[in-house]
C-alpha cells in the first residue's frame, strides 16, 4: 500500500509562538442585579409555597425537586450557577432544552422565542426554604417600592400600618436602608415599573 503523505496547511506558522486572542467587550446584561433579584425573590417564594404543601410521601428524605430555568444569555458553561447551588445546599440532577420567551434582552433588542436550558435541582425542603427567605430579606434592605393611587402615596416597605392602593404610577425606589424614623436612607428612583408588574407589587415583612 502507498504511503500516504498529508499537506499541512499554513505550517509555517508554527514555527513562531502563537499569541491566542481572548476576551471582548463586556458582557451585556438584560436585567440589573437588582432588577433580577426583584424578579427572583416571588418566583422563589411561589415555588416553595407548592413544595411545602406537597405531602411527605411525595419527598422522599423530605427532597423536592425545582425548576430552573436559565435566561437564554446565560447558557455558556461560563455562566453555569455551580456555587449558587452549592451556597443554598441543591444539586443539580438534570437538564433539558427548552423553549422560552425572555421578557427582556440586553441592548435594548427585542424579545423573541429561542432556546435555553432547563435545570432540574434537587435539595431538603428545609434548604428551599432559605434560600427563598435569604431572597425575600435581601430584596427588603435593597429596595422600597413607592405607589401613587387613587388613595394617595403610600410605602411599600417595612412600615408597619401599611395599607395598600391598588397603584395607577408605580416607581422603583433604590435605597441603602430605613432610618429609626422610618424613612429611606440613601434613596434614589430608578425608573417607573412595567404595568404588567403590578401583581408583583407587595409588603415585605
Amino acid at each position: 500500500m502507498a504511503r500516504q503523505n498529508f499537506l499541512l496547511g499554513k505550517g509555517e506558522r508554527l514555527v513562531s509562538s502563537v499569541t491566542g486572542v481572548r476576551g471582548g467587550a463586556p458582557k451585556q446584561h438584560p436585567y440589573t442585579f437588582f432588577e433580577s433579584r426583584s424578579r427572583l425573590a416571588p418566583m422563589l417564594s411561589r415555588a416553595v409555597s407548592l413544595v411545602d404543601s406537597l405531602p411527605a410521601a411525595a419527598c422522599p428524605d423530605d427532597k423536592a425537586v425545582l425548576s430552573v430555568v436559565l435566561n437564554p444569555e446565560y447558557i455558556a458553561k461560563s455562566f453555569y450557577p455551580k456555587e449558587l447551588f452549592q451556597q443554598v445546599g441543591v444539586e443539580a440532577v438534570g437538564s433539558r432544552t427548552r423553549s422560552i420567551t425572555p421578557q427582556k434582552r440586553s441592548l435594548g433588542r427585542p424579545a423573541e422565542e429561542t432556546l435555553t436550558t432547563e435545570i432540574f435541582v434537587m435539595g431538603p425542603r428545609a434548604s428551599l426554604r432559605s434560600w427563598s427567605s435569604i431572597a425575600r430579606s435581601k430584596l427588603h434592605q435593597r429596595r422600597g417600592l413607592w405607589c401613587h393611587g387613587r388613595q394617595g402615596r403610600r410605602l411599600m416597605g417595612s412600615s408597619s400600618q401599611v395599607v395598600f392602593a391598588q397603584p395607577t404610577l408605580i416607581a422603583e425606589i433604590e435605597f441603602q436602608g430605613w432610618t429609626d424614623d422610618g424613612n429611606l436612607r440613601h434613596a434614589y428612583y430608578k425608573g417607573l415599573r412595567e404595568v404588567q408588574d403590578n401583581a408583583a407589587v407587595y409588603a415585605l415583612d
